[in-house]
Order: C-alpha cells, then sequence, then structure tokens
C-alpha cells in the first residue's frame, strides 16, 4: 500500500507536500490497499479546504465539486487530479467514521508515517467486506444505499449481514435521491464485474424495485413452456450469463469473434447499456401475458412494448438521450437473433440485413440472445444456430471490409432509370446492398438490372 501511495505522492505539486494536515483517504487508500493504481488521489484537509486553496498556487486548475460541502478538484493534468475536501467533523477521526463504508474510512499522512483507521477498514479490506459502521450514515445520504452495490459489483466483496439489514430497513429512502446521481451509480455498478451478485442483492432488498418498478410484475409473473419459470428469475438468470461469456469470453464459442465485441465489451459505459438491456429484456412480458388452451404463455410484441417501458424508466432516472436509446434499441430487438437463427431457410441476404440495422450493437446482440437462450427451460430453445448465425454475421462482415465504401449505384443511377423519387429509392438502395453484401450482386451492371426488377416488384 505505502509504494503504491508513494507513487501518488511524487505526483502532487510540492505545495501540497509541505502539508503536514494533509492525509490520502477514501478510494485512494482503498484501491492501494487492494494492489491497484488509482489514477487520482483523494485528498482530506484537516481544516477548510477552501482556506487551504487559497494560500497554494497549483500548476492546473481548481475546478469546484460541492463547494457548499467545501469539496474541490484540482486538475494536474489530462490524465490526472487531485479532489480535496475539508473536515465535516470536528476532528479527522470522527470524520472518518461518518463515511459511507469502513473500506473508505482509513487515512494516511501524506508522508507515510501516520495511519488513522478507527472503524477496522484495513481488517475489512483483508475480509473483502462491505461495512458500514453505523445505519446514520446510510440515513445520511440514501443513495449509499445503491453504493453498496455498486462496489459489490466493482469490488467483489460480500455485504456485511448487519448492513444487509439496515438496507432492507431502509431502502424506500433511494426515492429521495436525484436521479441524475442513482444514473451514475447504475452505470458503474453494470459497468462492474461482479453485475450478477449485485442484482442478486438489489433484489433481497427491494431496491431493485425501488430503481426499476416494472420489474415487481415480472417477480409476481411466470412463464410456462414445458415448465414453469418465474421472469425475474430468468431475467437474472440471463444477467448471470452474460456476466460469464462477457467476462470469460476466450472459453466460449464465441471468443473468435473477440475483435467485433471488442468496442462494447472493452468499454465499462458500453458494457452497461448491454447488461442493463439484459435486465430489461423482458420488461414487456407481463403487459402482453396471454396464454393457450394448453395453458402455454405468449408475449406477443413484448419487445416493443420493453423498448417503451425502458425508455420511459431510464429517461426518469435522467440518463442520456443516447444511453436510453440504445437500451431500448436492445430491447426492442433483442428477439431478432432468435428469430433469424431459428429460421431454417437463414439468407445471407437475411443475415445482411441483421448485420446493416444493427451495426456494431450485432454481436453484443448476439451474446445477449445467446444469454438469454441459456437461462431459458433447456428443452425450449439451444445456442446451436446461434452459433451458426454468429459464423454467417462473421462472413458478411468479412465482405464488407473487402467491399468497396461506395455503393454499387446511387439514387442518381435510379432516377436515370426512369424511377420516381420516393421512399423507394431507400427500399432499393438497401435491398442492393444487402445482396451485395451476401454476394448475390458483384457489380455495377447486375445492380442497375437488379434495380429495375425491383422497382416492378414494389410497383406491384
Amino acid at each position: 500500500m505505502k509504494h503504491c501511495l508513494k507513487r501518488l505522492r511524487e505526483r502532487l505539486p510540492r505545495s501540497l507536500l509541505q502539508e503536514r494536515l494533509l492525509y490520502f483517504v477514501g478510494g485512494t487508500v482503498r484501491d492501494c490497499a487492494l494492489g491497484q493504481s488509482p489514477q487520482d488521489a483523494d485528498l482530506v484537509y484537516v481544516g477548510r479546504a477552501r482556506r487551504l486553496l487559497r494560500h497554494h498556487r497549483f500548476p492546473g486548475r481548481v475546478v469546484p465539486l460541492k463547494p457548499e460541502l467545501d469539496e474541490y478538484r484540482i486538475v494536474l493534468g489530462p490524465d490526472f487530479w487531485v479532489d480535496l475536501s475539508g473536515l465535516r467533523a470536528e476532528n479527522l477521526w470522527k470524520d472518518l467514521e461518518l463515511r459511507d463504508f469502513t473500506v473508505n474510512a482509513v487515512a494516511v499522512s501524506l508522508d507515510l508515517t501516520v495511519v488513522l483507521d478507527p472503524t477496522q477498514g484495513l481488517r475489512d479490506l483483508q475480509q473483502r467486506r462491505l461495512r458500514t459502521f453505523r445505519q446514520r450514515n446510510l440515513r445520511d445520504d440514501p443513495l449509499r444505499l445503491l453504493r453498496a452495490f455498486r462496489f459489490q459489483s466493482t469490488l467483489g466483496f460480500d455485504l456485511d449481514p448487519r448492513t444487509d439489514r439496515w438496507i432492507r430497513r431502509l431502502h424506500s429512502l433511494i426515492n429521495t435521491v436525484a436521479p441524475e446521481r442513482i444514473r451514475e451509480e447504475l452505470l458503474r455498478l453494470f459497468g462492474g464485474r461482479w453485475i450478477t451478485r449485485a442484482c442478486w442483492g438489489l433484489r433481497s432488498t427491494e431496491l431493485l424495485f425501488d430503481l426499476f418498478p416494472e420489474l415487481r410484475a415480472m417477480d409476481l409473473t411466470f412463464q410456462r413452456y414445458q415448465t414453469d419459470q418465474n421472469l425475474l428469475d430468468h431475467t437474472l438468470a440471463t444477467v448471470e450469463h452474460l456476466e460469464h461469456w462477457v467476462f470469460h469470453l476466450d472459453d466460449t464459442p464465441l471468443a473468435p469473434y473477440r475483435f467485433e465485441l471488442a468496442p462494447v465489451l472493452e468499454s465499462p459505459s458500453r458494457r452497461a447499456l448491454l447488461f442493463l438491456a439484459a435486465l430489461l429484456h423482458d420488461i414487456g412480458k407481463p403487459q402482453t401475458l396471454s396464454r393457450d388452451a394448453d395453458g402455454r404463455t405468449h408475449f406477443l410484441n413484448h419487445d416493443r412494448v420493453g423498448a417503451r417501458l425502458a425508455a420511459r424508466r431510464l429517461q426518469a432516472l435522467r440518463f442520456a438521450r443516447r444511453e436510453w436509446e440504445t437500451v431500448a434499441f436492445l430491447v426492442r430487438y433483442h428477439m431478432y437473433p432468435h428469430h433469424l437463427a431459428w429460421d431454417p431457410h437463414m439468407t445471407d441476404r437475411a443475415v445482411a440485413r441483421y448485420v446493416r440495422r444493427m451495426g456494431e450493437w450485432a454481436f453484443p446482440l448476439l451474446l445477449l440472445a445467446i444469454a438469454d437462450a441459456l437461462a431459458s427451460p433447456p428443452e425450449l430453445i439451444g445456442i446451436q444456430r446461434h452459433l451458426l448465425l454468429a459464423q454467417r454475421i462473421q462472413t458478411i462482415l468479412e465482405r464488407q471490409r473487402k467491399a468497396p465504401q461506395r455503393r454499387l449505384i446511387t439514387g442518381y443511377d435510379l432516377q436515370a432509370l426512369g424511377i420516381p423519387q420516393g421512399p423507394v429509392y431507400r427500399q432499393i438502395l438497401e435491398a442492393i446492398q444487402e445482396e451485395h453484401l451476401a454476394g448475390r450482386i458483384r457489380d455495377r451492371a447486375q445492380a442497375l438490372r437488379r434495380a429495375r426488377e425491383l422497382y416492378q416488384r414494389l410497383r406491384g
């Protein structure tokens, strides 16, 4: 730990190193104790941070984070900054006791000679346990109720039983927290490594239903095929299978497609959207439930209904437009890979159309579909056809990379053929592009002939 903190200290401005009342604290000490290398430094000043800033000049700029709470950020470069805060209690010992979890309540002086650990946080780090010092700490900032599971997801720690009981008692207080702050925690949670463990904890403490009220109906609904399955159990099993395939990709049949999956899987923020889509993929099923004469369940258009519900919930949580649109898009089309894979006459053109429509999400969406299939009753569906679809998608993508960037024909060519302008242009051009990627059209002459045929067919 001290070696890690020493490296951080070497990056601090010299003027700060002369301050004897400054301490490393919070996530910086925690990460160093865990053998990680933090990219920033959390410091606490025994006094008023604002007063300290007045007496020093820094090579970077000072950004007020929460000036009313005496919290500031000193940006020292493009990839390094210092978060500085003043005391919130009469002394540092009491200040540490007010912090969210004991693992974040350890302070080390800048000269590394003094370690303050009033809540036994270092012991909890060794035991990989997440513990709150007292119930009041959760009441002081109810976002900490959710943050407990964010740390579970990112650190893989077990939740202390007493802390778990307190969260169960206080879970409804999360509704008093600004949605913008909840969004930030959710993105970190779903961008973590132990997401399933965190989701089960959210469910058992009822926090999951405070955050996503639509999931309550799923917990009360069963889908019946050959056997009964609770919808929320199925959803969390989907998240679990997705987690396994994402973080053990090299041990799965999708290992050859790592390059295609990398842009999403190697980005925590984009990976979070994929996992959120997994959590919400069947959110529309309770509203679309019907049964046939044999008692089997059907959920007609649950993907469309689910996309609307997911968009509405994430908008309420103040997700950015790009974020909620992406999750809604994945929910809307989560059945697309299933339908394509189950088609006994899967054509290259149909696969090319899938690749064009799904874009960079073509492989990640297939990965979600595989997790969905694995979480379903084994007698219902398998994944062999999905793996065949993966091969076909890869073939189309390889052709796409080899194909010329320009279209074989454009709207000007359609106009020269005497085809009136209108929506038909887009239909014809997209169809030709799909057939080109499928290898059925190879040159401009073939494309022009096919354009005439398509126009005649569309005209009826």
